[in-house]
């Protein structure tokens, strides 16, 4: 059985079973699926967001998504360690965890027809899309339900805010 997520005639992403075992193939190829594969341990190893979204803008942020791994965590999950992830990598559970993230993806109502597919509180919207890709910080202060944050009340982020973003991009 093979599952096609994506969009056109490229597909981004492909699983099947073969003999029992989910395979993967990502439209950048192997290295890609590595990067994922990675990326989706991760955030299983460390279960918590800060840390995981952290560590995995540093990987983004390099020159190598894969080989990035080890240095992100010495910054952003030290007390991690990188063979718990490579098991992760290897092993049953990462392929799993892939499997999983497959099956979510084929579920999205509307089904998503390119990548990236943006939802924001569950939804996608052409025009939530639009919004997100080109004034994220304002669609969230506009969508956010609680007392607006002093950020929300100026037209961006806050100095403070933009140097810390600044310091994430180093």
């Amino acid at each position: 059985m093979n599952k096609r997520l994506g969009w056109g005639k490229r597909l981004p992403f492909q699983e099947r079973n073969v003999s029992g075992r989910w395979q993967f193939e990502c439209q950048h190829g192997a290295d890609e699926c590595l990067g994922n594969m990675m990326e989706t341990c991760l955030m299983d190893v460390l279960q918590d967001f800060d840390a995981y979204f952290l560590t995995i803008f540093c990987m983004e942020s390099g020159s190598s998504v894969t080989g990035n791994l080890g240095a992100c965590l010495q910054v952003y999950a030290p007390t991690v360690k990188l063979s718990d992830i490579m098991a992760c990598v290897k092993g049953d559970r990462g392929i799993k965890l892939m499997h999983n993230n497959a099956q979510r993806t084929d579920a999205l109502q509307p089904p998503h027809s390119y990548v990236p597919w943006i939802l924001v509180n569950g939804k996608h919207t052409d025009t939530l899309q639009a919004q997100a890709q080109s004034a994220l910080f304002n669609l969230v202060c506009e969508l956010y339900t609680g007392p607006k944050p002093d950020a929300c009340q100026r037209s961006g982020p806050s100095p403070a805010a933009l140097k810390m973003l600044s310091r994430c991009l180093k």
